[in-house]
């Protein structure tokens, strides 16, 4: 019997090119997540994300691939991207015990950004709650994820403290950006995002000239371009206020690194 299980599994490994995995299956809706799971679980669960790294969260769609995922799906963790609604049905029908956790209804902002990760300070509460959320379909290994927890938000912490003495020489400083994802970081860090990007469309006259009446009383720093946005406008404006431009991905699977990095980029270290 022993020898024909090995056999099965051997031939499924050959068929689908990685061994099968028993532990419970963790999926994130975009990458910045897996790191923080990874931290928080360690080797206790396995853990993916839907997007990748230069996809478009607000026009994605879940391959049926992902979607088959999903009924095997221990834990499901959400910021409330548009194509999350369609997950979380599939989940609650096809696999009613799974846990599902929706990072936008815990850590309410009020603002209605949805790019929660991008804060060291809102990351610190996400990583409690998914930790426990963790915890529950991995119950033997909860006093580890719970010290793990402790562990990682120390790191955030320390990088914070980092970043808020590396950015003090900036602080009412302006960032051009081309998507508006980089709200929370510059609250924490006393800086001002100005988008360009109109719901993915280049800026209108009218917008340019907004932002070329700031100039007159703040400061700009610099400008970012993403991989997931339109960064024509953002890259002729800035080429006409004389600033340094950068490719960020506010996607990226490193967290802690794309944190401290884009601190880097701004201090123009």
């Amino acid at each position: 019997m022993r020898a024909l299980l090995i056999c099965i599994i051997a031939l499924i490994t050959a068929c689908t090119g990685r061994p099968v995995s028993n532990k419970p299956l963790v999926i994130v809706s975009i990458p910045p997540y897996v790191e923080i799971v990874k931290e928080l679980a360690g080797d206790a669960v396995d853990v993916i994300s839907f997007l990748q790294e230069d996809d478009n969260p607000h026009t994605f769609e879940p391959t049926p691939k992902q979607m088959k995922q999903v009924e095997r799906a221990a834990l499901w963790v959400g910021v409330g991207e548009p194509f999350e609604a369609r997950v979380t049905h599939v989940m609650k029908s096809a696999n009613p015990r799974a846990e599902v956790l929706d990072l936008a209804s815990v850590i309410q902002t009020g603002t209605g950004d949805r790019h929660i990760w991008m804060s060291l300070r809102l990351m610190k509460k996400q990583a409690i709650v998914i930790s426990e959320a963790i915890a529950k379909i991995v119950p033997s290994q909860a006093l580890q994820i719970k010290n793990n927890a402790l562990d990682l938000t120390k790191k955030l912490d320390t990088l914070d403290q980092k970043i808020f003495r590396e950015l003090m020489p900036y602080h009412g400083q302006a960032l051009l950006v081309a998507h508006a994802s980089f709200g929370y970081f510059c609250n924490d860090y006393n800086l001002v995002q100005v988008p360009v990007e109109a719901e993915g469309k280049n800026p209108i006259p009218v917008q340019i000239q907004v932002i070329f009446e700031m100039t007159k009383s703040t400061k700009f720093r610099c400008a970012f371009t993403v991989p997931q946005g339109n960064n024509k406008g953002t890259s002729l404006i800035a080429e006409r206020m004389h600033l340094p431009v950068f490719s960020f991905n506010p996607l990226a699977e490193d967290f802690l690194y794309n944190m401290d990095h884009l601190a880097n980029l701004i201090a123009n270290d």
